[in-house]
């Protein structure tokens, strides 16, 4: 769970395409529960909260429909990258010391479906959209065997969002 606050920069590039570049602050936090409780030796390591501010920058493109009354439908795409501020990518502290690691930048590409309802003095556009991560997030321990991350040959986000637009 977690949420975004961001911007919406739009630029027509046809009737119906727009491109988008919609920079944000992401907050969110992942549990990883490792289930093979044989590797640790406390309950409590078997379990690890990774809490993440990001900042996120999708470029995407907007298909619409022709508006009808005042709904448009639409589906959008595109590629993003983010900056995660929370890493610890060089932290070098690593499992042993309750701190899990991931790459500090991560590229993704983003689908999603949505609908422009036009009111008076403002457009409410709520959207599903699906994030996927292209490239591995995942800095492993030092230790080649370490039960937290010896084991992942990768670790790569992917969610789906309920976005709220207003403009």
């Amino acid at each position: 769970m977690g949420f975004n606050i961001g911007l919406v920069a739009d630029y027509r590039i046809m009737e119906l395409l727009n491109l988008r570049f919609e920079p944000g602050l992401v907050s969110t936090q992942r549990n990883l529960v490792f289930y093979d409780r044989s590797r640790f030796t406390q309950d409590s390591d078997t379990l690890r909260n990774v809490k993440s501010t990001y900042i996120y920058l999708p470029l995407l493109l907007k298909i619409s429909t022709q508006r009808l009354n005042n709904i448009r439908p639409y589906l959008l795409g595109g590629v993003a990258t983010s900056i995660n501020l929370s890493s610890n990518e060089k932290n070098p502290d690593d499992n042993l010391n309750q701190v899990f690691r991931t790459k500090t930048n991560t590229f993704y590409y983003e689908l999603g479906v949505g609908v422009d309802f036009y009111f008076n003095f403002f457009k409410f556009s709520p959207s599903i959209r699906g994030v996927f991560a292209i490239s591995d997030e995942l800095v492993p321990d030092k230790a080649i065997d370490s039960p937290w991350t010896g084991n992942i040959s990768g670790l790569r986000s992917r969610g789906v969002f309920l976005n709220f637009t207003f403009h």
